[in-house]
């Protein structure tokens, strides 16, 4: 009998554990930057747990059933780059003319208590990244859909990774521009061409080396 109880328990301690290690192991705050297209960012920054939401500047709380979620818009990586409470990352835009290469690298992570980074960035978090391009290089975990992830102790990990992302985004007003003249420049080229073509064929059917004369037949005499 004490056997079959013990036997129970030790099953029971099993299926706990089983429970409870990924939810400790689980990251405290989902922080997501969306790039769109027109290179507006969407940020949001959701902290688990967290009853008392801040008033950062140019965020908006929300209050979740799971915690708290500071939301802002940022219009671009050169404002982003100016802002005080954000990722420490140091980021380097080389316009190409028809493409941009935009580099993110990590930095020391020295937050304000009161804030956002503050509070969400000194213990385990996923960071995602999703942008409206070309992931050519990083140090993700996961590159998915055009989605960085990285499974994050703290963000000051991100300082020891060197490079973390490198993305190419095409400018679509130029290339489509440049679309359209190529366009143009191909239709133009086979235009030409077959007019050659047409006129080497004419001029072949009607040259004088294939002319037939008419022959004089010699008058009968009567």
């Amino acid at each position: 009998m004490v056997i079959a109880k013990t036997k129970w328990i030790l099953i029971l301690l099993f299926f706990l554990i089983l429970v409870t290690v990924p939810q400790a192991a689980a990251a405290n705050t989902e922080w997501t930057i969306l790039w769109k297209d027109n290179d507006n960012l969407i940020e949001t920054v959701q902290i688990e747990k967290q009853a008392a939401a801040l008033e950062p500047d140019g965020w908006q709380s929300i209050q979740t059933s799971q915690g708290t979620m500071y939301k802002r818009d940022v219009k671009g990586w050169e404002q982003y780059a100016e802002l005080s409470d954000r990722l420490p990352v140091s980021i380097t835009i080389n316009d190409y003319f028809l493409f941009k290469s935009i580099t993110f690298k990590g930095q020391d992570f020295n937050p304000e208590a009161v804030s956002v980074a503050g509070q969400a960035g000194t213990g385990p978090l996923d960071l995602r990244l999703s942008v409206p391009g070309l992931i050519k290089s990083g140090s993700a975990d996961e590159v998915k859909d055009l989605t960085a992830v990285w499974h994050l102790k703290n963000l000051n990990e991100l300082n020891t990774q060197g490079t973390i992302l490198v993305v190419n985004t095409f400018n679509g007003f130029i290339l489509g521009i440049y679309i359209i003249i190529l366009g143009i420049l191909i239709i133009g080229i086979v235009y030409f061409s077959r007019i050659r073509k047409t006129h080497k064929l004419i001029e072949k059917e009607y040259s004088l080396e294939n002319l037939t004369l008419p022959t004089e037949q010699p008058e009968e005499k009567e």
